[in-house]
């Protein structure tokens, strides 16, 4: 029993901050999350609203955004760190999170 609790702190050990994954504290929906991302980053800077729709897209309600995941190349611009445009790339953490909304079938 000694050698196997040995093992377990030093295999705990050599984890690392960047291992360490944070856990959203509420349910990733797009009410939670996604809606005030899309408005820090995506629609409120002037970008992807009704007056500018840059590209082609606006990302104002749930239904803009979940299409513009679903059918373009959102995801893609965020993880490349193309968007926000003109802005620091999104965390890590922020990109989980929306993928996790729509591999969790895009909630509301």
């Amino acid at each position: 029993m000694l050698v196997f609790t040995g093992t377990l702190f030093v295999s705990c050990a050599s984890d690392s901050e960047s291992d360490v994954v944070e856990l959203p504290t509420t349910p990733i929906t797009y009410t939670n999350t996604i809606a005030p991302l899309m408005s820090a980053s995506c629609n409120t800077s002037g970008c992807h609203n009704n007056s500018s729709a840059a590209g082609g897209y606006i990302l104002e309600t749930y239904t803009q955004v979940r299409n513009a995941f679903e059918n373009g190349s959102a995801l893609s611009e965020i993880e490349t760190g193309s968007m926000p445009l003109g802005g620091n790339k999104l965390s890590d953490t922020t990109i989980n999170n929306v993928k996790s909304w729509m591999e969790n079938g895009y909630t509301e």
